[in-house]
């Protein structure tokens, strides 16, 4: 896959930015099920961390300060 998708280790499904399943490598002759796809989230990496915002996405910060 290309690098603009997510690897989860845990069961390797890979999904794209939208939270489709792009892959499944572990049975790669097996097609896609339609409902293999997650909740994409806001997400920033800022000061070593990574700040997930499970919000309503309208009203995310484009920036998130500790403590705010």
């Amino acid at each position: 896959m290309d690098d603009s998708t997510i690897e989860f280790a845990c069961h390797e499904l890979h999904y794209n930015k939208k939270g489709k399943c792009m892959a499944i490598p572990p049975q790669p002759n097996s097609p896609i099920p339609k409902q293999a796809k997650i909740m994409a989230l806001q997400i920033i990496e800022q000061d070593g961390l990574v700040w997930i915002w499970t919000g309503d996405a309208a009203k995310a910060k484009s920036s998130v300060s500790p403590g705010s």
